[in-house]
């Protein structure tokens, strides 16, 4: 959380930035000794974004096969590596927003 308020503090980067940051140097580039389970007090703000906020909506919109509190479940099954929640980005990004549907596996 240090990394994380520290990053927000340079100019021009905000919260989710700053977690998205944090998400590729210590998920995908695998750099520092940081348990992916500890990730979640940053992994909230990834929620911000508009493409994940949007999917995020939907997991609780029944219209679009969601229910209500099937984002918290979804939430909670990601402890393990909660920074993952951002997946709806490129998800939106790859499928909704280009139309793809058919070929989404959802």
């Amino acid at each position: 959380m240090r990394l994380h308020q520290k990053l927000c503090k340079i100019h021009g980067i905000k919260e989710t930035i700053a977690s998205k940051f944090i998400m590729y140097t210590v998920r995908d580039l695998k750099i520092g000794n940081i348990p992916l389970s500890e990730l979640d007090l940053v992994s909230g703000y990834l929620l911000d974004e508009w493409h994940n906020q949007k999917w995020a909506q939907r997991l609780e919109d029944p219209s679009y096969g969601g229910r209500k509190g099937l984002l918290e479940e979804i939430v909670e099954h990601l402890k393990s590596d909660a920074i993952a929640i951002d997946y709806f980005w490129t998800l939106d990004r790859e499928y909704c927003s280009k139309g793809r549907c058919q070929e989404c596996d959802l």
